[in-house]
């Protein structure tokens, strides 16, 4: 279980101004160059259909001058299928929410629910509907069960916030994330083109077919690359007044960051893709959160994601209607 991982939270900071690494051999930029090639097909297609599954675990610890701890843990699974008709979309996903709160070993909360929530994307406004089953009354209030046009404003039910509906937005909705690592899309910056800084190494793992999912058998070539924390998260934090901070709490040599896609062996299009992050670190609670804490007091925040993407039925017919 992902609680296992807040055991090895300890670790040596590095120093973020010389965390750099070696310009790419020839052979790596060209993986890189196929890569890149593969999504500018893939921003070509009209229609094509996605399954999506993303596993994060998420962790602070708050040790206070005076020795007490109080922890909250998240664990949120959500598995999606999504139609594309580029540039409509039309997508049903089940969120799975489990939060508890440690107070001390005898006051412990626990909040344990599932979402299931339709969205559609048709003109460049979003729809959804949602519906949430467990979890309890000190929950925000569940938006009425039927279709809302929520374009100008994705984030006004904060009962979906976990469902971060605001990505499906085509235009810039950009915000300060409440939470500088749960609220950051770190696959939404992979997703049309990866810069060159952010790479720091390039590998072919195999080229086999595919032994698991939709596209099983499909013969691939499997390409990993070795992402760049400081330059990622560089790019996460922009913007936040205690960007510092946080770099220099979380590059360290805990954090992890690689992508793996699975390109057709034929075409060169993408098939599948993984996205890997964990990210770790020890800060003063007022550099993480806007807020108070006692002076002397300190934050271990954990995170880790794990992102799969399943490309299919490229080219076949969709029709996505306002609802």
């Amino acid at each position: 279980m992902r609680l296992l991982c807040l055991l090895i939270l300890a670790c040596t900071l590095v120093s973020v101004a010389n965390a750099q690494d070696p310009p790419l051999a020839p052979e790596q930029q060209q993986l890189l160059a196929e890569i890149e090639s593969a999504e500018s097909t893939r921003t070509m297609w009209e229609t094509y259909s996605t399954i999506t599954t993303d596993t994060i675990f998420y962790g602070e610890t708050l040790t206070i001058s005076f020795g007490n701890t109080f922890t909250n843990q998240r664990e949120i699974i959500s598995t999606s299928t999504t139609e594309h008709h580029s540039p409509d979309l039309a997508t049903l996903m089940t969120i799975e929410n489990m939060e508890q709160n440690f107070f001390s070993p005898e006051s412990q909360t626990l909040e344990d629910y599932t979402l299931l929530v339709e969205a559609r994307r048709v003109g460049g406004r979003l729809y959804m509907q949602a519906l949430r089953n467990g979890g309890s009354d000190a929950l925000p209030p569940m938006p009425n069960l039927q279709w809302i046009d929520i374009t100008d404003d994705p984030r006004q039910f904060s009962a979906l916030a976990v469902a971060h509906l605001e990505r499906l937005v085509l235009a810039d909705s950009s915000a300060m994330p409440a939470n500088p690592l749960l609220d950051i899309d770190f696959a939404g910056y992979l997703r049309d083109s990866i810069q060159p800084e952010w790479v720091a190494g390039v590998v072919v793992v195999s080229e086999e077919p595919i032994n698991a999912g939709p596209l099983t058998g499909t013969p691939a070539r499997q390409i990993r690359v070795q992402l760049n924390p400081l330059a990622i998260l560089s790019t996460a934090f922009e913007g936040m007044p205690n960007r510092d901070a946080l770099l220099n709490a979380f590059v360290n040599e805990a954090v992890d960051m690689s992508w793996t896609v699975w390109l057709d062996l034929e075409t060169g299009e993408f098939l599948h893709e993984q996205l890997n992050i964990l990210v770790q670190g020890e800060l003063t609670p007022n550099d993480y959160v806007a807020g108070e804490a006692p002076e002397g007091s300190a934050l271990l925040v954990i995170y880790q994601l794990e992102h799969a993407v399943d490309y299919v039925a490229v080219g076949q017919p969709v029709n996505i209607e306002i609802p």
